[in-house]
This record gives structure tokens, C-alpha cells and sequence, in this order.
């Protein structure tokens, strides 16, 4: 459709301005050439067809085409590379906190998918509570600690893991105390650098035990000593335990 309206359109420029139609030109009356010398005009016998005028003008186009594309002799510069990693990104800093979750740490997020209550061994649904981010008791994290709360995917329990009170710490541990979430005012700092750039609600880590096993993740991808290992480090080692671990 686009070829044949293109067709017509050429015709009628042809016919307007050289009275050239698919039947030959058109000889108009003398009296109204007088102002017309710039217009020439064949005999009938010799004037070329719409066809045949369709055809030099495609050809001249290809011709035209053709020039500007390879007949002047230049050679198009080529596109320069796209940046390399190096030029983008200046800095890459990593920031992780231990033995967190999205849920505990960033509750009231917005936009975010936060729960705002578990399910324990029993069925029961406990209503998420805040407490502070500096607090006298710590849950168990060890690999089987995640195991019983894991319950192989139904997540419930929870209640399950052990608590370990500070020895000056007075009321432990909190009822419910594996429910809880940080008090947003705590982590305000955490809340901001989440808006400003971005934040994976929605991410779940494949370490399921402690720091050591976290930290060979954090450098490598895996806790696995070789690439076609199928065993995991799970637990801390009996030498170099929590932070350290890193550089053990």
C-alpha cells in the first residue's frame, strides 16, 4: 500500500509540474504558455511514459544512494567503545549486617513487602513488636537453629531457636522475643541509603548458618572449598569464631 500511494503521489508531481501523465504529456493552449518557457514540451511520439519517467527516476535515486554512500571516498568513523566497568563506577562499597533480616531491620519501609507477623510451632500467629537495636539478649545462629526455624519451608519455627541473655540483663528474654523488629528510628541511616538507591525486599540469602559461612559468601558466592565441591561450610570454625572469621 505504502509502494502503490508513493507511486501516485510521484504521478501527480509529474503531472502538475511537466503535464506528464501514464498517457504522455498534455498539451496545453497556447495562450496559456506565454509565461510558460521554462516548460518543455514533446510531440506525443517522442514523450516518455509514466513508466518510463518512473524508471530514470529510480535509477537516478539508486545512483544518488549509491554516491553517498560509497562514491565520495570517506570512510565512516567508527563508534567508540561503550565505557569499561572502571570508568563508571569509581567505588564499590559493601555494607552487611549480620544476623538480620529485611523484616527485622527495615519494618516500615515503604512500598516495601514487610512482615508484620510470624507463625510458630504451634500454629499461632505472633504480631511482629519493636525493640531496640541494642538489646540484652541474642538468638541462636547456628546452622540448626535455621533448620528448626526453616521446617522445611513452612517458616514456622521461630520459636524454636534458642535465646541467650546478657548476664546483667533484667526481664529475659522478652516474651516472643524471636518476633521482634528494630525500632525505625534506630536505623534511620538505613532507611535513607534504601530510598536514595535501592532496596531487595524481596532477597534471600543462601548461607543458613552463622558468620563464618556468611563471610565466604559475602567474598565468593559459595562456602563450598572448590568449584566442584559439594560440601558447605555451615557452621563457625573452633579457631577464629564471629567477625574474625573473615580473615581466618
Amino acid at each position: 500500500m505504502r509502494a502503490h500511494d508513493n507511486l501516485m503521489s510521484i504521478q501527480r508531481s509529474l503531472s502538475r509540474n511537466f503535464g506528464i501523465s501514464s498517457r504522455g504529456p498534455v498539451l496545453k493552449p497556447k495562450a496559456k504558455m506565454q509565461n510558460q518557457s521554462s516548460r518543455v514540451f514533446m510531440p506525443r511520439r517522442c514523450a516518455p511514459t509514466f513508466t518510463g519517467v518512473l524508471f530514470v527516476i529510480i535509477a537516478i535515486a539508486a545512483g544518488l544512494i549509491a554516491c553517498g554512500g560509497q562514491g565520495s571516498g570517506t570512510s565512516t568513523t567508527p563508534p567508540p567503545p561503550p565505557p569499561t566497568f572502571s570508568q563508571v563506577f569509581k567505588h564499590v562499597v559493601v555494607i552487611f549486617q549480620e544476623n538480620r533480616t529485611p523484616d527485622n531491620l527495615f519494618h516500615g519501609f515503604p512500598n516495601a513487602d514487610i512482615a508484620d507477623s510470624g507463625i510458630n510451632s504451634k500454629g499461632q500467629t505472633i504480631p511482629l513488636t519493636p525493640i531496640s537495636l541494642a538489646n540484652d539478649y541474642d538468638l541462636n545462629h547456628a546452622h540448626h537453629s535455621f533448620v528448626q526455624m526453616y521446617d522445611g519451608g513452612k517458616m514456622d519455627g521461630a520459636d524454636k531457636i534458642t535465646v541467650v541473655c546478657n548476664p546483667d540483663a533484667v526481664n529475659c528474654p522478652p516474651p516472643n522475643a524471636q518476633y521482634m523488629y528494630v525500632d525505625p528510628s534506630d536505623v534511620q541511616p538505613y532507611f535513607q541509603l534504601g530510598e536514595q538507591y535501592t532496596f531487595g525486599d524481596r532477597m534471600f540469602q543462601t548461607n543458613q548458618g552463622p558468620s563464618f559461612p556468611a563471610h565466604q559468601f559475602i567474598i565468593s558466592g559459595t562456602s563450598a572449598p572448590t568449584a566442584t565441591s559439594d560440601l558447605f561450610a555451615a557452621e563457625n570454625p573452633t579457631v577464629g569464631v564471629g567477625c574474625p572469621a573473615l580473615f581466618s
